[in-house]
């Protein structure tokens, strides 16, 4: 009994809205939190990422990606399927000309001669959130921002998703879309603004947005 009283005289009384100030602190860390994960998922991929190869499940005129969507091939396209060295939540997925060296992937200064399109998808950090496209829009403008490129910046319909489309006129012009799902994120890179690139776009379906 000494031992509690003496504990009780010795911990200081809690101030006076200090458990308004913990919350406070912790909404925003969570936001902070929440920022980084982003940041680090959407990082440049300088020199390209090495996917680890896997079959890719595809028809004549589609491919299913092992999170269940579904994605219109081009005439004459094919998909080339991997994930994320050591990070297999991340699926690769680049859309290219039957026929196209693999080993050609990881260089995007060849996206737009080649005619190759890169997807990225992961769980989404900005899922359930009606305010999703508009953080994820002011993260990347401030990332591109610091890097010092010129671009524009529009929103993009997708079906029934959310959308932003990219175009990057310097240092070298590609072009870029990043679409919301309804628990996944989609991220496409390529060469050039045309209309291969807009038909592998409007060719997503994702799973759970079609429902």
């Amino acid at each position: 009994m000494e031992s509690d009283e003496a504990v009780k005289t010795a911990r200081p009384p809690a101030e006076p809205g200090s458990s308004k100030k913990i919350l406070v602190l912790l909404m925003a860390s969570g936001a902070a939190l929440l920022g980084l994960a982003v940041f680090v998922l959407l990082a440049p991929r300088p020199g390209g990422d090495k996917p680890s190869a896997a079959s890719a499940p595809q028809s004549e005129s589609a491919f299913i990606g092992s999170y269940g969507y579904v994605v219109r091939l081009p005439k004459g396209y094919s998909a080339s399927q991997g994930f994320k060295e050591n990070q297999r939540s991340v699926e690769i997925v680049h859309f290219c000309k039957k026929g196209t060296d693999p080993s050609n992937f990881i260089h995007e200064g060849l996206y737009g001669p080649l005619g190759i399109v890169r997807m990225d998808v992961h769980p989404s950090p900005f899922a359930e959130d009606l305010n999703g496209l508009e953080v994820l829009s002011r993260i990347l403008k401030s990332r591109i921002q610091a890097r010092g490129e010129k671009f524009s910046l529009k929103n993009l319909p997708v079906s029934s998703m959310r959308a932003i489309q990219i175009n990057y006129e310097a240092p070298f012009p590609r072009v870029e879309a990043y679409i919301l799902g309804h628990k996944l994120l989609y991220s496409f890179t390529a060469g050039q603004d045309d209309d291969v690139f807009h038909e592998i776009i409007q060719g997503l379906r994702d799973e759970q947005s079609e429902l």
